[in-house]
């Protein structure tokens, strides 16, 4: 057993994605292991809860063979279901 006044450091907390970047509104693929690590399901998953944290919709495709999620964020004015 070994002990320590410190643990390491975290790889979540080291990584950091340009959300705002990637929230603009455009069409954006991101490419497995070049703009995000980890599986490409997981991401997917992460992109949605960043999304609710903003409190945006988005919409995420997934081409895990290709190892790409292409994303694309919408204004609350942008849904479907909503007539002004």
């Amino acid at each position: 057993m070994r002990v320590s006044k410190t643990l390491p450091p975290s790889v979540r907390s080291s990584t950091r994605y340009p959300w705002n970047k990637w929230f603009d509104g455009r069409a954006v693929f991101l490419e497995q292991g070049h703009d995000f690590v980890g599986p490409v399901r997981n991401f997917a998953a992460q992109v949605y809860t960043m999304a609710r944290r903003w409190d945006i919709r988005v919409i995420v495709r997934v081409d895990k063979t290709r190892g790409i999620v292409a994303l694309q964020a919408r204004s609350a004015k942008q849904r479907g279901g909503d007539k002004s």
